[in-house]
């Protein structure tokens, strides 16, 4: 069981050997060690779990093999997969890092998102629609509860179409918005003519200068609003701002990045051990290079009007759920997301996971969402996902979205899947306790007699 599990995650993380290691240390030979130690580790603890859950869902199977078992089933894969996601990601925590930084990867959502059951998000959350769908297929072969497998599909069709149905028509309006594909290398004027907002990706205001505005967009008469990251050396490794301004005012906002990724924007205390003991040039040429210091007050929304209000994030917030849902709950209309994916070398199981993500943000919450990159295709998606526009490096392209005011049952409740997993646990593990305390009375009792 163990094997099975181990081998499944080791799929879904394989992108990890992918990666540029020559821009994450100035050592390959390091670089390619550390990713391995990280890829065993992240594996081991996915299985581990995955492991676990599943022998207690076989075994409460063979004492309670009935429908509410396929309920019981699902809430604790959630579970399952919520401590997953933090706990792989918890072992990397460094200097830099957060306690709530999550890795989604070891779940089957990103892939689910290309189907028609991606409505269902808007219900379920992320972890609980790779539970609905995983223990829904699990059902067909458990001979004990396939004959309410039937009932359980009818009432998830049902909830995927009424999450589709109740947020067909949008309640904002159309707004023509820039999104911008480019490189490290080059970074061409943007010809912002007609679009009210230019979605620029990280560091595309690196080179930035008030004064001089074409250097970053081509002249043009009308007034029109901009979002993107710039990153600036500091003492110690670096800072990553997000920026947001118009043609007009300037730079008018600015907030520092608090999202980091654990071994490319910061590393977790085991590995800067090591480094500095074994390899102590790959651990300055990373602190140089790399490491960026986080910020530590959330991303707030960049309000334009009551129609365009931005909920943008820079790079590695692509991967936290949360992050978009709370810029939802504070009222954006659109959701963004400014990235530099140089390192993933055009990965294509990364970039299914990668556009599986942003379909999770846009239809769980049901808003266009619009991603501008480096070195790699920026696009749009609805607030249904469904593509609108893709374009390539190194190019821009206006694009036509709707935004939207109506929030969604998982903008608002969050992931109540995984938490009614958590306290189904909790109650077991109580129970239990109390149990063994009354067994222990009672020996006693009868002791003392």
């Amino acid at each position: 069981m163990f094997a099975t599990c181990w081998i499944i995650v080791s799929l879904l993380w394989s992108w990890l050997f992918l990666v540029a290691v020559g821009r994450l240390a100035d050592q390959p030979t390091v670089a390619y060690i550390t990713i391995t130690f990280a890829f065993l580790v992240i594996t081991i603890i996915s299985a581990v779990i995955f492991t676990v859950a599943i022998w207690y869902l076989r075994r409460s199977y063979q004492n309670k093999p009935n429908w509410t078992w396929l309920l019981q089933a699902t809430v604790i894969w959630a579970l399952a997969e919520a401590l997953i996601a933090w706990l792989v990601a918890f072992v990397w925590i460094g200097r830099n890092g957060s306690i709530d930084n999550i890795l989604p990867f070891s779940s089957l959502t990103p892939f689910i998102m290309y189907t028609p059951l991606k409505f269902l998000s808007r219900f379920t959350g992320y972890y609980g629609l790779s539970a609905v769908v995983v223990i829904g297929i699990a059902g067909l072969w458990l001979k004990k509860v396939r004959k309410y497998v039937a009932y359980y599909w009818l009432v998830v069709t049902l909830l995927a179409i009424g999450s589709w149905w109740l947020y067909r028509t949008p309640t904002g309006t159309t707004e023509q918005i820039t999104i911008v594909a480019e490189t490290l290398e080059h970074k061409a004027p943007v010809d912002a003519s007609g679009s009210k907002l230019v979605v620029l990706p990280e560091y595309g205001l690196d080179d930035f200068n008030q004064s001089k505005p074409a250097t970053r967009f081509k002249p043009q008469t009308d007034n029109y609003y901009f979002v993107g990251s710039k990153q600036t050396s500091v003492t110690k490794g670096l800072t990553n701002e997000l920026l947001f301004g118009s043609k007009d005012n300037g730079i008018t906002s600015k907030q520092q990045k608090t999202r980091l990724i654990p071994g490319g924007e910061y590393l977790s205390f085991g590995v800067e051990i090591a480094l500095r003991l074994f390899s102590k040039t790959t651990y300055t040429d990373f602190q140089v290079r790399r490491e960026v210091v986080r910020g530590i007050k959330p991303i707030q929304p960049f309000y334009i009007d009551q129609n365009l209000i931005i909920g943008s994030e820079v790079c590695s917030s692509i991967m936290t759920p949360r992050d978009y849902r709370q810029l939802t709950q504070k009222g954006s209309t659109v959701l963004a997301n400014s990235a530099s994916l140089e390192i993933f070398e055009g990965s294509r199981l990364f970039a299914w996971q990668h556009r599986g993500l942003a379909n999770f943000m846009a239809v769980a919450n049901a808003r266009p969402f619009l991603q501008s990159t480096n070195h790699w295709p920026a696009f749009a998606l609805d607030y249904d996902g469904n593509v609108v526009a893709t374009v390539q490096p190194v190019g821009s392209r206006d694009v036509n979205i709707q935004t939207n005011t109506k929030k969604t049952p998982y903008t608002y409740l969050g992931e109540w899947v995984v938490i009614l997993g958590g306290v189904y646990i909790s109650v077991l593990l109580i129970r239990k306790i109390f149990e063994k305390l009354k067994q222990l009375y009672i020996l006693r009792k009868n002791s003392s007699k």
